[in-house]
């Protein structure tokens, strides 16, 4: 396991839970590269059309090697190279060798100031 790729709150979690606990976990992608060009010629729509196929095509692996593990993609958010996925807590050594993959971190609801 990378533990530079475990976020502190994980970390945290993973040391309660036994290997055989299912964990809710957020998986920061590495950005989509974008050529020294940039981003292609066209509308705002295109462009972002674009990133978001970069996305899909970066997240298909990932998305294949969670379910392989026994676990289950919950959602995945485009803009901020996310996925929230419930995995089996022994299967995350796994994902932290994936070079795509920035960190994992536990799951937590979002709050307002």
């Amino acid at each position: 396991m990378k533990p530079d790729k475990i976020s502190f709150a994980l970390a945290e979690q993973l040391r309660q839970a036994p290997d055989e606990a299912e964990v809710d976990v957020v998986v920061e992608l590495a950005p989509a590269p974008v050529s020294s060009s940039g981003l292609p010629a066209g509308s705002r729509q295109e462009k972002m059309a674009f990133l978001q196929q970069a996305f899909r095509e970066k997240k298909e692996p990932i998305e294949q090697l969670i379910r392989e593990q026994g676990g289950q993609v919950l959602d995945s958010v485009w803009l901020n190279q996310t996925l929230r996925a419930r995995i089996p807590a022994r299967c995350l050594d796994q994902l932290t060798e994936r070079d795509e993959i920035m960190l994992l971190d536990a799951s937590h609801p979002l709050t307002t100031d």
